[in-house]
């Protein structure tokens, strides 16, 4: 997806550890199947986690051009910088890709896109600070010992805002975003390359007070 200059260039610009990164994307457990050859799994797992650091890297560094430039970083970062992060993005999410954002609004490929380079959901900072993944999984499954879709689970503790306009008042206003959320995400192996197809994110109440009748 990015090339290592670039990746090593947006980490610098946006003041992005490896640690933060690790922090921020958490050790990722992948179980293992019958149907599942150790190898695979292992490059899977390989493949996925490159994507997900260059999707948080390019957010990061977007994240850091708004906050500093207060605008839309679109506004802002070189045209051909803004089309060659654009391209890479477009090439590991699906055009069938779908959102569930914790308010219940299901938004597309381009709305994703569009978000993650305005810069303008932003964590306070990545890893402990804002944005920490404690626990992740990824369960890969094949047919033949080949990997083609893979689903991630994860518990996301964020602290951070995002700037929203109101529909009734046309207001653009910062939100408070903060709180802890379970997230899924859905890839799928295609082409040669992997893409994350669908995602949903759901906000964990302060205090679970009920649980189903017949859980257990």
């Amino acid at each position: 997806m990015l090339t290592d200059h670039v990746r090593q260039e947006y980490k610098q610009a946006a003041s992005l550890t490896d640690k933060q990164i690790e922090e921020a994307l958490g050790e990722m457990a992948v179980p293992r199947t019958a149907a599942l050859a150790p190898e695979a799994a292992t490059t899977a797992q390989s493949a996925l986690r490159e994507l997900m650091v260059d999707l948080l890297i390019i957010s990061a560094r977007y994240n850091e051009v708004s906050r500093k430039t207060k605008k839309d970083a679109r506004q802002v970062v070189a045209p051909d910088e803004l089309q060659r992060d654009r391209e890479a993005l477009e090439a590991v999410i699906a055009d069938e890709y779908h959102l569930t954002n914790p308010f219940g609004k299901s938004e597309g490929k381009q709305e994703t896109i569009n978000k993650i380079l305005s810069g303008t959901i932003r964590p306070d900072s990545f890893g402990q600070g804002g944005f920490k993944s404690p626990e992740h999984t990824l369960q890969v499954h094949a047919i033949a010992g080949r990997p083609h879709t893979a689903v991630s689970h994860g518990r996301l503790i964020f602290k951070g805002a995002g700037s929203v306009k109101f529909k009734k008042s046309g207001a653009v206003r910062w939100r408070d975003l903060t709180g802890e959320y379970r997230t899924t995400h859905t890839y799928i192996f295609r082409d040669g390359r992997w893409q994350v197809t669908a995602s949903q994110m759901t906000q964990l109440p302060e205090k679970q007070t009920f649980a189903f009748v017949g859980e257990k």
